[in-house]
């Protein structure tokens, strides 16, 4: 009987805690001598991506880092981070969060930061430009469709079309739930024309994606702007 309360204790803990997922991001840095140091964090200037929840710093030794560990998703189903380097060791949490917050820092527009998806890869830098120069020697599965959701999206529908490919896919929810949001802030009949009807994009999802929380959330999203 206590095997069996300890083991029902175990699921609940579980299903409070939500889903970890487990990375590991190792590289290889060609210049040493700005770059001494690589970090990884989840904070952002994207408040609805952010979490302070992860800042790690790891020597460079040798022309080579790694970061391994696991991240506690609470509901989403993955999560995005940053990726810099620098000289020092003493960069804090406290000052890279002022920067995001004051947009100081941009990840995207700033060539010293990279965007990534926690999850496994090897990267390989070969210039001070991390942003642009960022070299995957080996990728996760999110990451890889990404970058083919990035080519598609190049073609008219192309949003569509990954979403049939990949049903089941965060990067489509992900993608979609973006593109939603983009109906509200942007010229209507450009978007379904360009990108795509929305309501034809979410049926496209699979089951588990539409019937998760997070979908429902969406789909309710949708109905209170596109049914007013």
């Amino acid at each position: 009987k206590v095997f069996l309360v300890v083991i029902a204790f175990c699921v609940v803990s579980f299903l409070a805690t939500g889903q970890v997922v487990k990375f590991r991001i190792e590289g290889m840095v060609l210049d040493t001598v700005s770059h001494k140091f690589a970090y990884l964090t989840t904070l952002s200037q994207q408040r609805t991506i952010s979490s302070d929840k992860l800042f790690v710093m790891a020597p460079i030794k040798n022309g080579r880092f790694n970061f391994e560990g696991e991240f506690e998703l609470n509901g989403e189903f993955y999560q995005n981070a940053c990726l810099f380097f620098d000289k020092r060791a003493n960069i804090s949490k406290k000052e890279v969060a002022s920067k995001f917050y004051n947009l100081i820092w941009v990840v995207g527009r700033d060539e010293n930061l990279k965007q990534i998806i926690l999850e496994d890869m090897n990267i390989k830098l070969s210039a001070g430009n991390i942003r642009d120069s960022m070299e995957l020697l080996r990728e996760g599965k999110f990451t890889k469709q990404l970058k083919i959701l990035s080519e598609m999206k190049k073609t008219p529908k192309g949003l569509e079309s990954f979403i049939a490919m990949f049903p089941d896919s965060p990067v489509s929810f992900y993608s979609l739930e973006g593109i939603y949001e983009a109906y509200i802030d942007r010229n209507f009949e450009r978007l379904l024309r360009d990108v795509g009807e929305p309501y034809a994009m979410f049926n496209l999802l699979s089951e588990r994606l539409k019937r998760s929380e997070k979908g429902k959330r969406l789909k309710e999203n949708m109905d209170s702007f596109f049914k007013k």
